[in-house]
């Protein structure tokens, strides 16, 4: 009786586990491809619209809008982004080239509507207005047409400007919407309109901008692969040498809270060394392993304040009860460290990492008596950069970060990119953020004007802060929630310790060719590949293999791998990048050039090279920046590896 694996909507036999093996053992003399990206410049000096690739029926894509551009020869960035017009000249509105805020009428002395900035650039508000048309004088001549944000001016994709909704982020001029396609492509442009008073007409105005809006498509698929890490195991028999790897990995569902669905060897196919192999074994204990929590918890002064307006409980009273509940439900093995915060002089480490849990919990009751009520300032950053840093160091191969605040950093460092790139390379330290009362709505019902001026700003604030989370969380692998209810904390903890544990990688081990001594095969590239339905989830990693122990302490060129960072000149653009190579005897050589996932994007045959040192070169012209693997073949054995990045 053949034995069935049903995963989402694949099912496989034995049979058909054969053929997948045996597909991609043929697989491996073509190209895949696991997602589409495409990259586009649209820049604002020209007006011509930029067209992307078709988009096709029935998959997701999320588009990225970064960069600034102006519209004005005094102003270079800072004046437009892909959403929102910021600032103009004040040349500019003195020339009447641009409706400022407001206008003060010199005889009557009323202030007058302008246009009061940042504002969208598809706002369809109209100058000069009703009011301002009615006033004398104000203007020696007034245009026929009236000057509109949605006709004149701003960036455009299919003929419209990117909505302005909140999920978007102005403060740091990045954007992102997800589209369906619709087997059509998508057209991008930069307009620019001025109103000529001489000619009284509306014409098309770039020669003086500067700037440019950066697109990236990206299809967006339901799955993750994650490695862990990759090991070479080796023979018991002479330890010199490797008879197989074992990979650590994991197959994430990113609209489940990224929850690891690996149960089967028979769902991945793996290419290592220049072919497919097929695993031997897997191992997916989700229970046994200890993991590592960093618990973060916020005492700043308004955690005195109640949750939200529907619900009155205290936020440090609701805090403290989940935290602990959370606690006790580890298992005896996990490792806690508690770390509490206020402003960036009250970071404090309360308990190490440690399994005594009733310790933890002792530490967190006295958080009540513990707020920090005369600095009204969060540290959340700096907070989080400490805890990332101490969980790097753990031994538990299992970590994570969960951390509780009730408001939006508001000190240095002020960007959450400083916090993005604290984490590790291989993102394996997700960062759980619970945003306990950050509601994003104004309240209605207030009517004194100082305070609505208040409650506007916490709003804005909120909305800011959360944008900053979610990306935090995003980069990490996380999640951000937003907890306006005291009753939902305790559900959000047991998610939230639910997903660790899911996100666990599973050990595959398959046998591997040894290495030859001398060869300079002392690096080798795993590509692991889960298909789907309508695609396939893809990431490498390298390992280094048995033969590069015995390289140490060798000087001989071009026996081991190197890695060559190369910088772009002033127009972004590199010709080549040339290494040492030395050959025992004169002849041919073949050099392949893969990225960072694997796919080769380049080759070349070098002939007639000499015995001894060579110096080769090969084209990197046109190359994107990033890191690069490039491969030295001789009668079809590589013979060394050198990675390569390139960078600004």
């Amino acid at each position: 009786m053949n034995t069935h694996f049903l995963q989402g909507t694949l099912m496989f036999t034995t049979a058909q586990i054969m053929r997948f093996c045996l597909l991609m053992v043929i697989l491996s003399s073509v190209e895949l491809h696991a997602t589409f990206t495409q990259s586009l410049t649209i820049k604002a000096n020209s007006g011509k619209p930029v067209v992307s690739e078709k988009l096709l029926i029935g998959k997701k894509y999320r588009i990225t809008f970064t960069g600034e551009f102006s519209i004005w020869p005094e102003q270079i960035g800072n004046g437009i982004d892909a959403a929102f017009v910021y600032g103009v000249p004040q040349s500019r509105i003195d020339n009447r080239d641009w409706p400022a805020a407001e206008y003060i009428d010199t005889v009557s002395g009323d202030t007058i509507a302008g246009f009061k900035l940042p504002m969208w650039v598809g706002n369809t508000k109209v100058f000069p207005n009703d009011s301002l048309l009615l006033q004398p004088g104000l203007f020696d001549k007034l245009p026929n047409q009236l000057f509109n944000l949605s006709n004149w001016t701003g960036f455009r994709m299919n003929g419209n400007p990117i909505s302005n909704d909140t999920s978007f982020d102005p403060i740091n001029h990045q954007y992102q919407i997800e589209v369906s396609g619709q087997d059509k492509e998508l057209t991008f442009a930069i307009i620019d309109s001025v109103y000529s008073f001489a000619d009284s007409i509306l014409k098309e105005d770039y020669a003086n901008n500067s700037g440019e809006v950066n697109v990236l498509i990206e299809e967006v698929i339901p799955y993750f692969v994650n490695i862990c890490s990759a090991t070479p195991q080796l023979d018991p028999n002479d330890p010199t040498k490797m008879k197989g790897i074992k990979v650590d990995v994991s197959v994430l569902v990113q609209s489940s809270g990224n929850r690891n669905i690996l149960f089967d060897k028979n769902q991945v196919a793996i290419y290592d060394n220049g072919k497919f192999v097929c695993p031997d074994t897997i191992v997916c204990n989700k229970t046994a392993e200890s993991v590592s929590i960093a618990m973060l918890f916020d005492r700043s002064g308004s955690m005195t304040d109640r949750v939200s307006k529907e619900d009155t409980s205290i936020r440090i009273d609701a805090g403290v009860n989940s935290a602990r509940n959370f606690v006790s439900k580890l298992t005896p093995a996990d490792s806690v460290l508690l770390l509490s915060f206020s402003d960036t002089s009250d970071i404090n480490l309360d308990v190490n990492w440690t399994t005594d849990k009733q310790r933890v919990q002792n530490s967190i009751n006295g958080f009540t008596n513990r707020l920090n009520s005369t600095i009204l300032q969060t540290a959340l950053h700096r907070a989080l950069i400490t805890a990332i840093s101490r969980t790097k160091s753990h031994s538990n191969r299992i970590k994570a970060i969960v951390a509780l605040t009730d408001g939006a950093n508001n000190v240095d460092p002020l960007n959450e990119e400083v916090v993005i790139n604290a984490l590790p390379a291989n993102r394996n330290i997700p960062i759980y953020i619970i945003a306990l009362g950050m509601d994003t709505k104004r309240d209605t019902t207030l009517t004194d004007p100082t305070e609505q001026f208040i409650d506007s700003i916490r709003a804005e604030d909120n909305r800011i802060g959360l944008i900053k989370m979610a990306r935090i969380a995003d980069s990490s692998r996380g999640k951000l929630f937003l907890i306006t209810n005291s009753a939902a904390l305790d559900s959000t903890y047991a998610l939230i310790s639910k997903n660790i544990r899911e996100q666990e990688c599973c050990s595959i081990e398959y046998p591997v060719d040894p290495c030859k001594e001398g060869t300079g095969d002392t690096v080798r590239t795993i590509v692991i590949y889960y298909p789907f339905e309508g695609g396939v989830a893809a990431r490498s990693t390298s390992y280094k293999t048995s033969c590069a122990t015995l390289l140490m302490g060798e000087s001989n060129p071009g026996d081991e791998s190197y890695s060559k960072i190369i910088t772009l000149n002033s127009d972004k653009k590199l010709t080549s990048s040339t290494f040492e190579l030395q050959l025992k005897k004169k002849g041919q050589v073949r050099i392949e050039l893969s990225d960072e996932k694997g796919k080769k994007i380049n080759s070349m045959d070098i002939k007639n090279l000499k015995k001894g040192a060579n110096a080769v070169t090969l084209s990197t012209n046109g190359l994107p920046i990033g890191k690069y693997t490039a491969k030295v073949f001789a009668k079809g054995i590589m013979i060394s590896q050198h990675e390569i990045t390139i960078q600004e």
